[in-house]
């Protein structure tokens, strides 16, 4: 998926470090150089829907990630068990993705922002909802 990026774990969340508030719509910039992914933490409450979806003049793409997700590195079993979804439509086509939580319990989930191939940077807009149904 796009170029590397840190771990989930070492990735700011927003500017201010809290985590993504719903729904939300959000300004951001990409550079292949100094920045060139976005993840960010939502709160999905337990048996809730996740929308996410990003719109840029260049090509910004979009991962869900699950709960579990380690990395937005992950490969093999780990890729295949934590991506929940991904859009990499080509050029300035908007990105989306949803997923629900199936679970009893509520749980933080992962959006992944990224540069397409072929871009160096961008800015895109990226709207993230959840809902109960």
């Amino acid at each position: 998926l796009g170029a590397p990026a840190p771990h989930v774990g070492e990735v700011a969340i927003t500017a201010s470090g809290t985590r993504l508030a719903t729904p939300a719509r959000l300004q951001a910039r990409l550079d292949i150089a100094k920045d060139p992914e976005d993840v960010y933490r939502v709160w999905v409450p337990a048996h809730a829907r996740i929308s996410a979806g990003t719109h840029s003049a260049a090509n910004v793409n979009v991962a869900l990630w699950a709960p579990r997700t380690r990395s937005v590195y992950e490969r093999g079993k780990a890729l295949r068990r934590d991506l929940i979804a991904f859009s990499q439509r080509s050029g300035s086509a908007p990105d989306s993705v949803g997923g629900r939580n199936a679970t009893g319990r509520g749980a933080f989930y992962y959006v992944d922002a990224f540069l397409g191939k072929r871009v160096s940077r961008a800015s895109y807009v990226l709207k993230v909802a959840v809902a109960r149904r």
